[in-house]
């Protein structure tokens, strides 16, 4: 790991009081307690021209000079999986479980109108759908989308799994009747999200810069009790953070990870102090995700894209993990999601992917994708239009070239032989994989060989090299399936050594 990997807090201290801590606000709703969906766990939600030859395969060339390619376990990647359409997917989120909802838009009508409802799909298959508004083009906006759960005390103590809706301001049950509650109406200081999530039995969002918390237990409750005093624990909470030096940008994102709150900006990852009202922060490094779709968590880690990279943090300090990338577009349309495996980055124009177990990146062809989520250990994204299930289709084409480790002083041993091990751990029809050297500058390529695996187990290929004249040599793999690619040994002459 190099050092410029690792980035350190610019401010260590973070998070004073700054006013007078909130002021009155709404009533004390019917919900009396809430949990969060799925654990609490956020798990939602490069553009390169200098790439080498990598289509469907986890591995890039390492820009800064070390013996790069596939001397280690490389995985060729699967396709995409198309699962549903709709006119316009507004919105996704997780529900926990096997549920997700995803907020969509009928196709406009003759005089300009849709409706936008709510869909509350299994990742089965099945699925339900309410309205929640009508209207014209206005409506077809991204939304923020919190899944919660409410509790109420007395009685059965039943839960409520719940939605609300930002900026609409809309609470939706996710049981019959289905009947929307419009807080910007019956409650009117219920703030706009941006973002949010659920941590420590409140509802915390964010709106620019703009802090916010609600009553514990109580999502739609932001009352500050005035007799308990200003900083009681039970009350609302709501500030403008303005960190030193230079981070006073819009909260990009909130993420519960290991007991602690990380909020984040654009120049900013910091994580709280305590759990309770008023609530205090530290800074850990100057750097954070660029939109709020940017970031993307599992138990071990969170992941965020920024304008200087893709990083990776878990627990200590950020480490940039897309160095092998040569380069990078990372904007606010960029988005970010994993699942068990792999880790998911869309530029609006490719998607790029990051195996979590051999830390390598590859390419996959999807464009638009908008918004990545994770639901029962699977992730699916949305390019607007189209819904997909991450990593479940067919195995992709590949073809991968990296430098190899041979020059032209080599070509003079009596024998030269390469050997390759790899596994296939599932077989398809049509599977096959090519090898090929590649001679430069001049380009002369000189097959090795096909070969049409018909088991799992295939863990070596070796072959005798054909003479050929070049100052440097590339591999080239190529083919259909799923491989895993481990190392590749060189053996000259009479001397047996690896390279």
């Amino acid at each position: 790991m190099t050092s410029e990997s690792y980035l350190k807090a610019a401010n260590p201290s973070f998070g004073k009081k700054s006013g007078s801590g909130g002021s009155p606000l709404g009533k004390t709703p019917t919900e009396t307690l809430i949990r969060p969906l799925g654990g609490g766990i956020d798990l939602r939600s490069l553009n390169s021209e200098t790439l080498t030859e990598s289509e469907g395969i986890t591995s890039y060339p390492d820009p800064r000079g070390e013996s790069p390619g596939f001397f280690g376990a490389h995985r060729t990647a699967r396709l995409p999986k198309k699962i549903a359409e709709y006119p316009y997917i507004l919105s996704l989120s997780p529900l926990g479980g096997q549920y997700f909802a995803a907020l969509v838009a009928d196709a406009l009508d003759e005089s300009g109108k849709t409706t936008v409802k709510v869909v509350r799909r299994s990742l089965s298959g099945s699925e339900d759908s309410y309205p929640i508004a009508s209207g014209g083009r206005e409506l077809l906006y991204r939304r923020t989308v919190i899944p919660f759960e409410a509790y109420n005390f007395g009685g059965s103590q039943t839960t409520h799994p719940k939605l609300l809706v930002f900026p609409d301001r809309i609470l939706i049950p996710l049981e019959p009747p289905f009947q929307p509650e419009n807080l910007s109406t019956i409650r009117p200081t219920v703030p706009t999200f941006e973002c949010g999530t659920i941590y420590e039995g409140r509802l915390f969002g964010s709106f620019g810069n703009i802090l916010f918390a609600s009553r514990p237990y109580r999502p739609t409750d932001w009352k500050t009790d005035l007799e308990a005093g200003e900083e009681s624990e039970d009350n609302a909470f709501l500030e403008a953070y303005y960190p030193e030096p230079n981070a006073s940008g819009n909260v990009t994102g909130l993420i519960p990870f290991r007991g602690k709150l990380l909020l984040m900006k654009e120049n900013l990852l910091c994580e709280s102090l305590n759990k309770k009202n008023p609530f205090r922060f530290e800074a850990i490094a100057p750097v954070g995700p660029s939109s709020i779709y940017a970031h993307a968590s599992t138990p071990e880690s969170v992941f965020f894209a920024s304008k200087t990279g893709i990083y990776r943090y878990s627990g200590s300090l950020p480490e940039r993990i897309s160095d092998p990338l040569p380069s990078l577009n990372i904007t606010v349309d960029s988005s970010l999601g994993c699942d068990l495996t792999t880790l998911y980055f869309s530029d609006r124009k490719k998607v790029y992917t990051f195996d979590l177990s051999t830390e390598q990146w590859g390419t996959l062809p999807l464009s638009g994708i908008t918004q990545f989520i994770t639901v029962g250990g699977k992730c699916l994204s949305t390019n607007g239009k189209e819904l997909f299930f991450m990593g479940e289709g067919d195995f992709s084409p590949f073809s991968f070239t990296a430098p190899f480790p041979m020059d032209s002083t080599l070509l003079e041993s009596e024998a030269r032989t390469l050997t390759l091990s790899y596994s296939h751990p599932s077989h398809a029809s049509g599977d096959s994989l090519t090898l090929s050297l590649i001679a430069h500058p001049s380009g002369e390529v000189s097959e090795l060989g096909t070969f049409s695996p018909t088991g799992p187990e295939e863990p070596l290929i070796t072959l005798n090299l054909p003479p050929l004249r070049g100052s440097s040599f590339s591999l080239r793999l190529s083919g259909k399936g799923n491989f895993i690619f481990g190392d590749v040994s060189l053996t000259l002459g009479r001397t047996r050594g690896t390279r």
